[in-house]
């Protein structure tokens, strides 16, 4: 009897572990890949009259003008304002502030879909301590569009990386 209990038991926790690993084991094997969503660049620079470190999200042409204006406010002429076609994309812009030095630069890697919402992915390269860089005040920024829903929630994720130079 005590010899049966014991071999049921062992049948038991065998059973569970096999099934514990046949349930993670996809999980180990094929890691969950986020879907990306393609993307364009619109415009991109190192100086625009944004000072502050701000994203933005803009789904109307009328904002677009503003903040395109914005932009370039310290220009004596401003661009053409770049078509975007709002009934199927989406503007999204990421201003890192204003830096003493030049060397700062605002890249998207990607943009994911989660669970909640969709994630902008934000690479920000900082210039390291032996770099050569320009000695007067920058505001990188970039602009990009994609075709997204803007009503979706969307999140700002950052990676500050340190470049080094030779």
């Amino acid at each position: 009897m005590e010899t049966t209990l014991k071999r049921a038991s062992a049948i038991v926790v065998i059973g569970s572990i096999w099934l514990v690993v046949m349930i993670a084991l996809p999980y180990v094997l094929f890691p969950k890949v986020e879907p990306s969503i393609s993307f364009d660049e619109v415009d991109t620079g190192g100086y625009s009259g944004i000072g502050i470190r701000i994203n933005y999200v803009i789904d109307d042409l009328e904002t677009w003008e503003t903040l395109w204006n914005d932009i370039h406010n310290t220009s004596t002429v401003t661009p053409e304002t770049p078509y975007v076609n709002f009934t199927s994309e989406v503007i999204i812009a990421v201003f890192l502030g204003e830096f003493a030095t030049g060397g700062y630069v605002a890249q998207i890697t990607r943009i994911s879909v989660s669970t909640t919402g969709l994630i902008v992915h934000i690479r920000e390269e900082h210039p390291g301590p032996s770099c050569i860089v320009t000695m007067s005040i920058t505001r990188p920024y970039l602009i990009v569009k994609a075709a997204i829903d803007s009503t979706q929630s969307i999140e700002f994720e950052y990676e500050i990386v340190i470049r080094n130079c030779p």
